[in-house]
């Protein structure tokens, strides 16, 4: 036990003299303070010590595990101190350019926004709320009971939502690392979901503004980690504390995210008949929660969604039609019925994962400047290429490992998103990302074995940039 112990100290002194650690503290505390003094707007101190604190809290677990390399680490510093910058730049224009320069009354011009501020204040006893049962009557409670336990500022629900993110980027390399036995492999499977998921835009920028994306991101990675882990078997007690972490959170932000879990935990973890057990359990007690959580909003009333105060000119979006040629050309979408819509699936399909389009990122200057990030999806084009060349090499050797599983369920609900919003609104997949992008880490790390990949994504990036010429000629 005293050896043990003795082994874990030195492990946890090694990791605090790692160069990511070591150096990578004081300089992103710099990068942040400066940034504050340019800027000005988020507070410095909650800002700066929020960095300190997240990426110590994400980092230090991670660097004492085997798949975890120095390159892993500083990638996580690079992601952390981005998205810290991204939320003084957004704090700048809420407090001080739209705002009156209090931190605690931001102006929020986005309706998403506004909603879950105002509830949040509102579940705080703040005199000048105004509560809103729609859109973000739940995820405005999760930030309230943040602000209970520290303070109504701004900065802290948007840094809670770097945290998110970041372990969300962490858990996606601790995720890939678990379907490779090699070490030295693992480590460049690691590296490369932490590298492919800090780049893609729109989960980044997801840390940033005050959506409900990056906690359900998070949850989802906890879920999936979870499962991998019930399904290799070991200790019960983290997989299930992890996921009931995520069950918590998902009931306040969104819960119908929990039909992803039911679908999830038993089609990866499901071996043997102990894990079946376990995964069937899980499964039962997501659904029965869900189908309260129905209940309740079919007990509302139509009207109690919309609070009257809605009808401001809060989000200013309208003046810049998102789409335009999408709803000229498919207008009759959400009146179609189903065989329709199922037959023009891998159109919406198309459509959610192109958009954002890269040339129309003003369309979204209400949710804040550093969302323009989001349009640049480049990293997530890429990802999508190397995740079809994976399926189609998996599914024609009918080789169903637990990546490929992985993948087939966010796949699915991925395509579920496409159906019912007609692929016009992407961020509804951001929380799915952690399940393709092990699939794609996994594929790139073996590249050498697959000498068509390289062809492949010649031609498939070829394509994809000739339909986003299409598109733009479509929308000018």
């Amino acid at each position: 036990m005293a050896m043990n112990l003795r082994h874990k100290y030195d492990s946890l002194l090694g990791a605090c003299h790692a160069s990511p650690i070591l150096y990578g503290i004081p300089a992103g505390f710099c990068i942040v303070g400066m940034s504050n003094l340019l800027l000005p707007g988020a507070s410095m101190l909650t800002t700066s010590l929020g960095w300190t604190l997240i990426y110590i809290v994400v980092t230090l677990p991670c660097v004492l595990r085997a798949w975890c390399s120095r390159a892993a680490a500083w990638t996580l510093w690079g992601a952390s101190v981005v998205m810290t910058v991204g939320v003084v730049i957004n704090c700048h224009y809420f407090v001080h350019v739209w705002g009156c320069g209090d931190v605690s009354r931001p102006l929020l011009m986005n309706l998403d926004h506004w909603s879950a501020w105002n509830n949040a204040l509102y579940h705080l006893g703040s005199d000048h709320a105004v509560e809103s049962l729609w859109p973000a009557e739940g995820y405005g409670r999760f930030i309230g009971l943040l602000m209970k336990a520290s303070a109504i500022d701004i900065s802290i629900p948007l840094l809670f939502n770097c945290f998110c993110v970041l372990c969300t980027i962490a858990l996606t390399g601790a995720l890939t690392s678990r379907f490779i036995r090699d070490a030295a492999r693992q480590r460049k499977a690691a590296l490369c979901a932490i590298v492919l998921m800090s780049l893609m835009g729109d989960l980044i920028a997801s840390g940033t503004i005050l959506l409900k994306d990056a906690p359900m991101a998070m949850a989802t990675a906890l879920v999936a980690w979870s499962a991998i882990r019930l399904r290799y078997g070991g200790n019960l007690l983290r997989p299930l504390a992890a996921i009931a972490a995520a069950v918590f959170i998902t009931c306040y932000a969104r819960p119908n995210y929990l039909s992803v879990f039911i679908v999830l935990i038993p089609g990866v973890c499901a071996h043997d008949k102990r894990n079946i057990t376990i995964a069937a359990a899980i499964s039962v007690c997501c659904a029965v929660i869900l189908l309260y959580f129905h209940s309740l909003e079919a007990a509302t009333p139509a009207q109690a969604h919309f609070a009257p105060e809605l009808g401001t000119d809060l989000d200013d979006s309208a003046h810049q039609p998102q789409h335009a040629a999408y709803y000229d050309n498919f207008s009759f979408y959400f009146k179609a019925p189903v065989w329709k819509r199922l037959l023009l699936l891998p159109i919406t399909l198309g459509v959610q994962f192109l958009i954002p389009l890269p040339w129309n990122f003003a369309n979204n200057l209400a949710f804040g400047p550093f969302i323009a990030l989001a349009y640049f999806g480049f990293c997530r084009y890429f990802t999508g290429l190397l995740v079809a060349f994976f399926l189609f090499k998996k599914l024609r050797k009918r080789s169903f490992t637990p990546a490929l599983r992985l993948c087939l369920v966010g796949l699915a609900f991925y395509a579920g998103v496409a159906f019912i919003f007609g692929g016009t609104v992407s961020r509804y997949g951001i929380p799915l990302l952690c399940l393709f992008v092990p699939c794609a880490s996994l594929l790139w790390t073996c590249r050498n074995d697959y000498p068509r990949l390289r062809t492949w994504l010649v031609a498939g990036g070829s394509g994809i940039a000739a339909v986003l010429f299409v598109f733009y000629f479509l929308s000018v």
